[in-house]
């Protein structure tokens, strides 16, 4: 797992082409892509992960690359992984 594929994974599972979330693995009721709540639920979950020091560093980078994504789809940062 790298940061590369965590933010591919991010971006794939956003627009409804994944059925369970990268990070957390929470099953997506109801809907092709995953609500706005969804997302935002996924990219906490991903930023705790980024943030567990014990964490594999693989684990970590991955999660880090779905934060990025999320966050970038989400409009809370400008920088597109």
């Amino acid at each position: 797992m790298s940061y590369d594929r965590g933010a591919v994974d991010g971006y794939l599972w956003a627009l409804g082409l994944r059925g369970r979330p990268p990070v957390s693995g929470a099953p997506v009721t109801g809907r092709e892509c995953p609500s706005g709540a969804q997302i935002a639920s996924e990219e906490h979950a991903a930023r705790l992960q980024c943030g567990m020091e014990g964490l594999c560093s693989r684990v970590r980078d991955y999660a880090c690359g779905v934060r990025d994504a999320l966050a970038w789809i989400r409009g809370v940062s400008d920088a597109r992984p």
